[in-house]
């Protein structure tokens, strides 16, 4: 009988045949019956008095120890490391099995893409218990009622007690940092506290390298052992690895079932319930691809909430947030379908199709692979898009909310605030509010795709207007950082500039939605020379000549200036308004000089222009010569 229990089949075609099961902290019992339909425990109800089934157990030892490393998070390397089967793992991705102990390791995911993860498995068997063939003699069956109540389908005859352990090391990876290397540091750490087991005296000898590594690492524990704290550290989680063979008590009392055989009641009585079919591998595969899939957008979009662009403009997170909640609810709704139809194909009322139906289903739905990627990668360019610009202008303040821009408008001490303003942000998203629909309805238009709302980023119109105004909004805060005019970042739903717009406040009121700061103009051109004035042409400037309201014109001494590109050693004279044309007079005769000129603004100057170099001409000869007398004073 031991030869059959131990068969490596677990769940052949043949439905008469013993299945080996893993037990995922369930507290099996032998004797105890079990239902494979809903692979659910029927507690309180067996075939024989308990006292009948202690006097026949046959106990054997069944002592074996070891560890692995498990560097996948995925679903298949977690559920091959607990020995699940296939159709065991379709109960749990149908979240129709409540895991516990060790198993809590199934249920951990990593939430971002920017964690490096490297689990530590250690397993330990104590012995193996079965029931013997006399027990399960037609003639020893105290409770045949239990065969026609049709609850059950199999009976436990075999339990595989010891204990699991998984420490789940995780560490967030720096910008500065590949996940590889992470990864590789973390792998030769926990591979060592693995190898050297029971000898280990509290600490692991590390390199500087990965020492560094080591102290940034965070333990997550899910056992079959009972600790008086969980470890949260890497040397924390060492000190419990070491005494881990010792916790199971002296006489190996704390052991738990790990695995369990099942016989079928229907080879007992042919009036049991029975498993009619199992579901093909194939569709526990693509359940299983959806589900991971599922739990990938749940992860990017952890990332993108956590992202500092998110962080300072709160609709980016929000938007993310909501995506994360929809394919929750999603990922629920699956779930449910799969726990309903599961024991009725299993029991024999509902062809496998109907499960093939609800897999098509979603592939059919606003919640396909495709748009959910799609959808990801849209909020990912915005996000990197906007991120871009707060590079480029991160001399100036981010405005959080609406709150703290109107701190800064309202400020009595201040005349004028320009503020770059994101104003796309807000934009509603019509695929949302399409898979929102569908979780309502479960009825999809299949026309509505994430792409089918053209996207702010995306276009050429906006991205060169974007290009413009960052230019010369940030050449405007170049020249004049210093004055009393204040520069801000903040964004703002506004339809009518789409993507970003500057705003000008003065006193407190939005006076501008679409402020040009002025170019920096063309270099002046020299129309007219004397010997004590320099006559310049000046051209407006090419971008924002609308708000420009004067000329400051720069000069200096091009021989004594000895910065020329520090305007502070530059003489100036202002313009009384706009003119083409106009005269710095005041000069010393027969000079080189140099001339450049700024457009002024009523809350500030453009960069100044590139400049121009002219000499003044010789004073002119002395007229009415007079004649003088030698001696003569």
């Amino acid at each position: 009988l031991s030869s059959f229990f131990w068969s490596n089949s677990t769940m052949s075609a043949d439905k008469n045949d013993t299945i080996e099961l893993a037990s995922l902290g369930r507290p099996f019992q032998l004797g105890m019956l079990y239902d494979c339909r809903s692979d659910s425990l029927i507690p309180g109800v067996t075939l024989w008095e308990l006292n009948k089934i202690k006097e026949s157990i046959d106990v054997r030892s069944q002592r074996n120890s070891n560890f692995q490393v498990i560097t996948s998070d995925s679903i298949e390397e977690k559920t091959s490391s607990l020995d699940v089967s296939a159709s065991l793992k379709v109960s749990v991705l149908g979240g129709m099995i409540s895991v516990q102990g060790s198993a809590g390791f199934l249920n951990d995911n990593k939430s971002s893409k920017h964690q490096a993860r490297i689990t530590l498995h250690y397993r330990t068997t104590t012995k193996f218990e079965q029931l013997t063939m006399n027990q399960l003699g037609q003639q020893n069956i105290a409770f045949k009622e239990v065969f026609d109540q049709g609850t059950a389908t199999h009976v436990v005859t075999g339990v595989l007690y010891g204990a699991q352990a998984f420490f789940v090391f995780d560490r967030e990876i720096s910008s500065d940092e590949t996940k590889q290397g992470v990864q590789g540091s973390m792998e030769g750490a926990i591979k060592m506290m693995g190898l050297i087991g029971g000898e280990v005296k509290g600490s692991v000898n590390v390199n500087t390298k990965t020492d560094k590594t080591v102290d940034q690492i965070k333990c997550t524990f899910y056992g079959d052992f009972k600790l008086t704290s969980n470890p949260v550290t890497f040397q924390e989680a060492i000190q419990v690895y070491s005494k881990l063979p010792n916790l199971l008590g002296p006489e190996e009392e704390h052991a738990v079932p790990i695995k369990v055989w099942l016989y079928p009641l229907k080879l007992l009585n042919d009036q049991a319930a029975r498993l009619v079919r199992e579901i093909s591998v194939e569709l526990v595969y693509h359940a299983q691809n959806i589900l991971e899939h599922l739990g990938h957008c749940e992860m990017k979009s952890n990332d993108l909430m956590k992202n500092e662009v998110a962080s300072k403009f709160r609709q980016i997170k929000r938007k993310a947030q909501r995506f994360k909640d929809l394919c929750r609810i999603y990922k629920l709704t699956f779930q449910k379908n799969l726990a309903e139809v599961l024991p009725q194909i299993r029991g024999g009322q509902q062809e496998e199709n109907k499960l093939a139906d609800i897999l098509k289903r979603k592939e059919e739905s606003p919640f396909k692979d495709s748009s959910l990627v799609e959808w990801l990668e849209n909020k990912e360019t915005e996000k990197n898009v906007v991120k871009a610009y707060l590079k480029l202008m991160k001399d100036i303040k981010v405005m959080v909310n609406r709150s703290e821009l109107e701190e800064q408008i309202l400020d009595p001490t201040g005349q004028y605030v320009l503020c770059f303003v994101f104003t796309s942000l807000h934009e509603e998203e019509p695929y949302l509010e399409e898979l929102l629909k569908f979780l309502r309805t479960q009825e999809s238009e299949l026309h509505v795709r994430a792409s089918s709302q053209e996207q702010w980023f995306s276009s050429e119109t906006v991205s060169l207007r974007m290009r413009e105004l960052a230019k010369r909004f940030l050449e405007f805060w170049s020249s004049n950082n210093n004055s009393k005019s204040k520069f801000l970042i903040a964004s703002e739903m506004d339809t009518d500039h789409r993507g970003v717009s500057i705003y000008l406040y003065e006193e407190g009121r939005l006076v501008n939605k679409d402020f040009h700061p002025p170019s920096k103009p063309e270099a002046p051109l020299v129309v007219e020379r004397s010997h004590n004035s320099i006559t310049l042409k000046l051209t407006p400037p090419a971008y924002g000549s609308k708000e420009t309201v004067q000329y400051k014109v720069y000069y200096t001494d091009s021989e004594q200036t000895k910065n020329v590109s520090d305007l502070k050693e530059w003489k100036f004279v202002e313009t009384c308004e706009v003119k083409e044309c106009f005269t710095v007079s005041g000069l010393s005769p027969h000079k080189k000089y140099m001339f450049r000129y700024a457009a002024v603004t009523k809350l500030g100057k453009s960069t100044a222009s590139d400049s121009v170099t002219a000499s003044t001409l010789p004073a002119g000869p002395p007229r009415d010569f007079g004649v003088l007398e030698e001696g003569h004073t």
